[in-house]
């Protein structure tokens, strides 16, 4: 590859980069009427500054970290980057080109002409853009679209697919068995529905607030789940991974050999089943409600993290570890649970002192409530009855206390201690 720098205070004016050339421009240089051409990059980084840039068929323009450009126009094939702190002013987009605006990065004055398309990722911004009839604006869940005029299509809400070398399909509102392989994302943003979809070889199904039902992960294959989205009936396997956080909700997923669960941050995954070397982990306020774990599957609950009503059947196991909670694990036959310590704690009973009742009967008790930790009384002192016996004992006093050692529910406590 020839690479060619653009240092404080020079100028590269009228070059054209193609497959295999790079231009970049350093603090305090500037890049005048560049063609940059398939396979060919203008990287404009921290202070350098490029105008009038010409974009097409492949071809690359990347504005990095405090970098600048403006009039830059870009066709059909033709891609400008704007990445974190990167600016770009008044950029013109044809039939075929695409302008993406990732987290941090910032467009102003941009026309997205008919067949040209603007991507806002998450975090990123566009300020006084213009969307002429046939022109397509994408704005993901997160981003921030200030328009000017509007004839075109803005898409904010249903199913997009973006795939490799930027192919873009808007199913609308419902989409049903999407493939979403290597290169590729799918967002279903808030009111879009989307069915069986497939994602593997580092694809990425992202739901914010949308829906998803009987998705299949696997080889490598993404659900990231945030903001009000859901993910109804997924399937997880051979390398297939969810992250549920900020509002996202699992229901019913089931994680199979080599496929996993992450959960944090307000995450939740309720009813999963999880089995054969799969996995669910929880952390940072994750929560898993009735979860199933059997036949080499495990629940990993770490700080932060709530397991409650946890099912662990044959060959199934928990690991509760660092101030991670579990709440009424079952533990069937053949499983097992894993605690870093449990300390079981039961309230002392004290006898009143009241004026009129005689405790010295209860006093006879060995050993005494008073020391006995693991008693359990029904009232906190005896209380008097009237007997039927005519002419004879008249009172008698009542108070119902555990036989020895009894261990109660109602009096048990159960508290984590980490390492």
């Amino acid at each position: 590859m020839t690479v060619t720098t653009v240092s404080s205070g020079a100028v590269s004016s009228g070059l054209t980069l193609s497959s295999g050339m790079s231009l970049i421009v350093l603090a305090g240089g500037t890049a005048r009427d560049i063609t940059v051409r398939s396979g060919g990059y203008e990287v404009v980084s921290n202070g350098g500054t490029a105008i009038g840039t010409t974009v097409s068929g492949g071809g690359y323009a990347v504005v990095s970290y405090g970098g600048t450009d403006s009039d830059t126009a870009v066709g059909s094939g033709g891609e400008e980057v704007l990445l974190y702190q990167g600016s770009a002013m008044d950029t013109s987009v044809g039939r075929g080109g695409f302008q993406v605006v990732s987290y941090g990065g910032t467009a102003s004055g941009s026309t997205i002409g008919s067949g040209g398309y603007a991507v806002l990722s998450e975090g990123g911004s566009a300020i006084g853009t213009a969307v002429s009839s046939g022109g397509t604006v994408v704005a993901l869940p997160g981003s921030t679209l200030g328009l000017g005029l509007a004839q075109g299509v803005i898409v904010s809400t249903g199913v997009v697919l973006l795939g490799p070398a930027l192919s873009l399909t808007v199913p609308g509102a419902r989409a049903s068995g999407l493939s979403i392989g290597s290169g590729a994302a799918g967002y279903v943003m808030q009111g879009g529905t989307a069915i069986a979809t497939r994602v593997q070889l580092q694809g990425m199904e992202i739901l914010g607030g949308g829906i998803d039902s009987g998705a299949t992960l696997a080889h490598g294959g993404f659900q990231f789940v945030s903001a009000g989205g859901t993910a109804i009936g997924a399937r997880l396997s051979d390398g297939g991974y969810a992250t549920l956080s900020a509002g996202g909700t699992a229901l019913a997923a089931q994680i199979g050999s080599g496929g996993g669960v992450i959960l944090s941050a307000g995450g939740t995954a309720i009813s999963t089943a999880v089995t054969d070397d799969g996995s669910i982990r929880l952390s940072d306020g994750g929560v898993a409600i009735s979860t199933t774990v059997s036949d080499g599957g495990v629940a990993i609950v770490s700080t932060g993290g709530i397991a409650s009503h946890t099912s662990l059947g044959s060959g199934g196991s928990d690991l509760v570890l660092d101030s991670g909670t579990a709440i009424d694990t079952l533990i069937g036959q053949g499983g097992s649970s894993t605690t870093d310590a449990v300390l079981v704690v039961f309230p002392e009973l004290n006898v009143p002192t009241m004026p009129g009742i005689n405790t010295n009967e209860f006093a006879k008790i060995a050993p005494n409530i008073s020391g006995n930790t693991l008693q359990y009384a029904d009232v906190i002192a005896p209380v008097e009855v009237t007997t039927p016996i005519p002419e004879g004992l008249d009172v008698t006093s009542t108070m119902r206390v555990s036989a020895g050692w009894c261990i109660r529910s109602q009096a048990i406590t159960i508290a984590q201690i980490p390492y």
